[in-house]
């Protein structure tokens, strides 16, 4: 079913190549990864979304055989320093029972359940703008603040952490191109010269009244003020520490060369699935979705999103049982946050 998929879609945007089948033989599991900066998920474009992930992909290839910083004597992660952060240097075995994944756009870390959801987000965001909103209100000032819708179906906050389009259908649709995750912003409406004053403190009065110091648009320091988030959270750090670990991880270094060579069969040669990722333009080209199918479809047919997710889930558990209580914290915290959050946008829906 794979094959037809692939051979459907490729044949559809005129792309002239074959789709062998490869035994498990024919793959050599061999390769070298590089580390990886935190998960570049809150796209805010197609263009800024795929740039952070080809500046991943230009990282990966070790070609001239040099340490990794990773590897470098006195590295955190090669257990030659002190670190403040998750120190487990120990390869965790897997959960091999769990249900295959091949859509990166399902995926739900161990760790995600510590950190601010899309959601929790959103409604941040607006809880800001409202409260700018009452402020300029208060001058007499009526500013409408822009509309943020809730996050849309367009994957997860995991969507392309492995360089592989979401799902088949994002493939085929839009390429490389991310589908919008994170909440969307409608136009900013304009503000007058009057409403740029008292919005920006650029008058220390205005109407016959005191203007705050900094204006208006320091009133969302409110949240912060009354429900601040972890300062160092425990949280990302294993976040980001799993990934760049998953990167050097001879399991996952084994499924990024199973795909390179069902990729290179298919007549496409990348060394691993970040640096398979090409940017054509505001929208996807033809040539672009034919590659993010096949990287797709590669993906699925060597099992690499699956395999991948089951690492970093081991490496993101054995860190959570270390740190289990600094976690209930952040996470305690978190939901504070939200509390008062939503508190915020209860009081002035009724105004």
């Amino acid at each position: 079913m794979i094959d037809q998929d692939l051979s459907n879609a490729l044949r559809q945007t005129g792309e002239r190549v074959t789709v062998p089948i490869y035994p498990a033989s024919e793959v050599i599991a061999k390769g070298r990864a590089v580390r990886r900066r935190r998960r570049a998920m809150a796209a805010s474009g197609a263009s800024a979304g795929i740039a952070a992930i080809a500046i991943v992909g230009f990282l990966l290839p070790n070609v001239a055989g040099n340490p990794t910083p990773d590897q470098r004597p006195g590295s955190p992660l090669n257990g030659n320093s002190a670190s403040d952060g998750p120190s487990s240097s120990i390869s965790p075995n897997i959960d091999s029972t769990k249900a295959n994944i091949t859509d990166p756009a399902s995926m739900v870390l161990p760790i995600d359940s510590y950190e601010s959801t899309a959601l929790q987000i959103s409604a941040e965001q607006r809880a800001e703008y409202e409260l700018e909103s009452q402020c300029l209100k208060g001058f007499g000032l009526n500013w409408a603040p822009p509309t943020i819708t809730a996050p849309n179906s367009g994957g997860g906050p995991n969507t392309r952490l492995y360089g592989v389009p979401g799902s088949l259908e994002i493939a085929r649709t839009y390429g490389f191109h991310f589908v919008s995750y994170g909440t969307r912003v409608g136009d900013n409406p304009a503000l007058t010269q009057d409403e740029k004053n008292v919005m920006y403190g650029y008058v220390r009065s205005f109407n016959g009244m005191q203007v705050p110091s900094g204006g208006c648009v320091r009133q969302p320091d409110r949240v912060n003020a009354a429900a601040p988030l972890p300062a160092n959270p425990v949280a990302a750090t294993i976040d980001a520490d799993s990934f760049t670990k998953s990167l050097a991880d001879p399991r996952v270094v084994a499924a990024q060369t199973r795909w390179s060579a069902c990729m290179r069969g298919i007549g496409y040669n990348y060394k691993t699935t970040f640096t398979a990722v090409v940017d054509t333009g505001d929208r996807a080209s033809a040539h672009e979705i034919a590659i993010a199918v096949a990287s797709w479809t590669c993906a699925a047919r060597v099992g690499l999103v699956q395999t991948w997710f089951n690492v970093q889930s081991a490496y993101q558990n054995q860190e959570i049982a270390l740190h289990a209580d600094a976690l209930a914290s952040e996470r305690s915290q978190i939901a504070q946050r939200a509390a008062y959050v939503q508190q915020v946008l209860n009081s002035h829906a009724t105004q």
